[in-house]
């Protein structure tokens, strides 16, 4: 409240001084106008201007006017220049892939299919051999109805693409009743294994008009017993028709079979590890069981290319040939005095001597990177026992560690550096 009355009371007292500073100054100016100026300086007006200096506002800043900048032309810009190309150093060229000469078909049911995988897997480091597949899982050759084999087999013959080895897996879906004609024969009587017999024989004969190898891969042991012993029939009946028919079977039962000869589902893999070979459904393989069984496909296709090889580029002299039959038309050597006097020994001959047989030009064919493999492509499965005394003496010697006594003259005998 006091601050508000002070500050109208300085009002009132500036306002009242300005009108005595308008009265003054107005009586100067008619002053002046009569007398001439005398220059001073009075306490008031000194007093007044000081007054005004402190009431005068700054003078406002004028800020200069921010020239736009202008942009060069596009004629003025300098052109950056374009950035290289990058390049690409290789230490040597790539090479070309060869192509493929060698055609392997698989066919059959679902466990071709996983035949198909572990083959390709063993050629995987062949490019020049490709593997393809023919492949239906439920199929077999009882329902012709649902899916005929031997149609598919000429029908694929008969195209013009190449094939060098067919690889049929079928069998584990045929355990049931087959037509002939408006009856049903019942799976695993006579009738049925002549009627399964023949489509067997409808198979090969398609492959044999094309004169190309067939292999037939029989089925493992089942974890059912009723399902093992029907595949085990199945595999005699196939195993008894393509051996008629000239064609090759492969027997996987053993590889994956116990010491009993029973269904196992964990076995040694190709590497000879500890794994597990069969799924939890006791049928199907894994991955490492599919490719056990292509490692036994795979030596019988080995077999039958290193043939096909050796016959194509040296025909060697068949086995068995006397020398008589080798060179029938070579001409008899006559035996000579001086000849007979320096082997008295040599048994006479009529005729003279035979020429021996020609040595052929070159030996047997060997690849330089197959892989070495036990009698019949087996895998090693348990320790060898031995019997009798070697038997007897290793068991002592390594299992028990009784070293035998050293004889005297033998190489473990240091008697005589004791001087006895």
């Amino acid at each position: 409240m006091h601050l508000k009355l002070r500050r109208r009371v300085s009002l009132l007292a500036f306002f009242a001084l300005v009108a005595v500073v308008g009265v003054v100054a107005a009586g100067s100016a008619l002053v002046s106008m009569a007398t001439p100026v005398v220059a001073q300086t009075d306490p008031l007006t000194r007093f007044l201007d000081g007054l005004f200096k402190q009431q005068r506002l700054p003078p406002q800043q004028v800020v200069p006017r921010r020239q736009p900048q202008r942009t060069p032309t596009r004629a003025a810009r300098p052109r950056r220049a374009p950035a290289p190309a990058p390049v690409v150093v290789r230490d040597q060229p790539q090479e070309a892939k060869p192509a493929a000469d060698t055609f392997i078909l698989v066919m059959g049911d679902f466990f071709a299919e996983s035949l198909a995988d572990g083959l390709k897997d063993a050629f995987a480091e062949m490019p020049t051999i490709e593997v393809s597949r023919n492949v239906r899982p439920n199929s077999g050759l009882v329902r012709d109805d649902h899916f005929d084999w031997p149609k598919a087999a000429r029908d694929r013959l008969a195209d013009a693409a190449p094939l060098t080895i067919g690889v049929i897996a079928i069998g584990a879906n045929d355990r049931q009743a087959m037509r002939d004609g408006d009856t049903s024969v019942e799976f695993g009587t006579d009738r049925w294994r002549e009627l399964y017999g023949a489509r067997i024989d409808a198979v090969e004969a398609a492959f044999a008009a094309k004169q190309v190898p067939l292999i037939w891969v029989g089925m493992p042991p089942m974890q059912a017993a009723r399902y093992s012993a029907d595949m085990l029939s199945l595999n005699a009946l196939i195993r008894e028709q393509a051996a008629k028919a000239g064609s090759h079977y492969v027997d996987i039962w053993e590889a994956f079979s116990n010491d009993d000869n029973r269904f196992t589902a964990s076995g040694p893999d190709i590497q000879g590890r500890q794994v597990r070979l069969r799924n939890a459904n006791g049928i199907n393989f894994t991955d490492a069981g599919a490719r056990k069984a292509a490692h036994f496909v795979e030596l019988e296709i080995r077999r039958l290319l290193t043939e096909r090889n050796s016959a194509t580029v040296l025909a060697l002299p068949p086995r068995g040939d006397t020398p008589a039959e080798v060179a029938p038309t070579a001409p008899p050597v006559k035996s000579d005095d001086a000849l007979a006097s320096a082997f008295p020994a040599l048994p006479d001959q009529p005729g003279g001597l035979a020429l021996q047989p020609p040595r052929p030009i070159a030996g047997p064919i060997l690849p330089l990177n197959r892989r070495e493999m036990s009698a019949g492509g087996q895998l090693v499965r348990a320790r060898p026992v031995l019997s009798g005394y070697g038997g007897q003496l290793v068991e002592r010697v390594y299992g028990v560690g009784r070293v035998p006594e050293p004889r005297t003259g033998r190489s473990d005998d240091f008697h005589w550096s004791d001087g006895r």
